[in-house]
This record gives C-alpha cells, sequence and structure tokens, in this order.
C-alpha cells in the first residue's frame, strides 16, 4: 500500500531482501506461488520417515519421505525376510496413493541375484518386477533381498 497516494501497489512490494533475509515463517494456509489460482496454492510440506510394513518381516536402514503438496518422494534402503510365500511382495506407502496416477521410480542397488533387471511399480503400495515379466515378484522371490530405491508417486 502506498501510504502517500492511497493506492495499492500490486506485486510491486518484495519481504525481505537479499542481504536481509527473515529466519523462519509460519502459516496457517498456504502460500500462493506465481498466481492467485488454487491451483498455485502450495498447502502441504512434509519431510519425514516412515516404517513401512508388509506381510513378512522387514529390516529398515532407512525409509523417508518428502511431500510437497500431492507429490510425494521416497527414499529406501530395506531387506525383506525369508518367506516361501507365492504372494506378491509389497511394502505400504506414507500416504495414500492416488491410483489412477501410477507413479515409478529407480532401484539403485539390490541383491537379487535371480532377477538381475528389477524395476519398480508404484500404485497403491510398492512392488517389484523382473523387467522381462509382467507381473510382480512374490515374496519368495524377493527373500533376503537387500534393495535400494527412489519412488515418486501422487498422493489423494
Amino acid at each position: 500500500w502506498n501510504t502517500s497516494t492511497n493506492a495499492s501497489r500490486d506485486a510491486a512490494i518484495d519481504v525481505g531482501r537479499s542481504s536481509q533475509r527473515f529466519k523462519d515463517l509460519y502459516l496457517s494456509g498456504g502460500a500462493y506461488l506465481g498466481g492467485t489460482a488454487a491451483a498455485n496454492k502450495l498447502d502441504d510440506y512434509e519431510e519425514g520417515s516412515f516404517v513401512t510394513t508388509s506381510g513378512v518381516g522387514l529390516t529398515i536402514q532407512y525409509f523417508n519421505y518428502t511431500k510437497i503438496g500431492r507429490l510425494v518422494f521416497v527414499s529406501a534402503d530395506v531387506t525383506i525376510a525369508s518367506s516361501s510365500s507365492g504372494s506378491t511382495f509389497y511394502m505400504s506407502l506414507p500416504f495414500a496413493s492416488n491410483v489412477t496416477s501410477y507413479g515409478g521410480g529407480a532401484i539403485s542397488y539390490h541383491t537379487n541375484s535371480s532377477y538381475a533387471n528389477m524395476s519398480l511399480n508404484v500404485e497403491s503400495n510398492i512392488k517389484f518386477r523382473s523387467s522381462n515379466q509382467v507381473s510382480n515378484l512374490s515374496y519368495a522371490n524377493m527373500a533376503g533381498v537387500r534393495v535400494i530405491f527412489n519412488a515418486v508417486y501422487q498422493s489423494n
């Protein structure tokens, strides 16, 4: 607001300077970035660690996530316990996924010598598959395997 002319100054006022910055900002709502439309509102940001669950025991070195709006980024290092089950292996997600928008990711390391080229499948949970198979791997296929991966998906 221009106090001398009593006129508004839309998009003309900076908060802070490059050499004089604010330390923390606490909002009870969201921040509009690049415009005032609802699509420009950032109303959710969260970082944390998550204890994923599965149908078998897991040794979790780390399972971290960052959620920005509805996008969730996951980074994990997990070892799967032994199992002879033929059911599809899965790990839970930190936030419910929008299963109409499939996620994906990259496996940076794994110890599964039977399936050298594994890929990541993120739907309602995290699953793994061999690159030469359409179906997901089972608990028996993943028994004793250590896998380090990154994934991204859209939450509800």
